[in-house]
């Protein structure tokens, strides 16, 4: 997932990176750091970084790819809690105790930006 930062904030043009990390990263409730990624979980399950979701998007703003923004910002909005956006997804819509988490509101707020100032 951290190879996002080289389309944004870095400003590399590589719709494959965005494609591979659809491909085998890419989960309902988040996206994973790395195949086999058990941080949280110890090791019973992956979990789904949220802040993915968004930074997803914004590599798709950047892109060109406006309506594939546009939908993950859909997707972002579907993952908030009666308290914020969390850190992660543990399992099927169960956030984890990081509740609400900065880093993933900055991403939807980072993205909610570049949509509504687009030209």
């Amino acid at each position: 997932m951290a190879l996002l930062s080289l389309i944004w904030p870095y400003g590399y043009k590589r719709p494959d990176i965005v494609e591979i990390i659809e491909q085998r990263l890419l989960r309902k409730w988040g996206v994973i750091r790395h195949v086999g990624d058990a941080y949280e979980a110890g090791g019973s399950s992956e979990p789904q970084w949220v802040m993915g979701i968004p930074w997803l998007g914004v590599a798709h703003f950047e892109l060109g790819n406006i309506d594939q923004a546009q939908r993950y910002l859909d997707a972002t909005e579907r993952l908030y809690t009666t308290t914020g956006l969390p850190e992660s997804y543990l399992a099927e819509n169960e956030a984890c105790v990081h509740t609400p988490l900065a880093w993933s509101h900055a991403m939807a707020i980072v993205l909610r930006s570049k949509l509504a100032t687009r030209t």
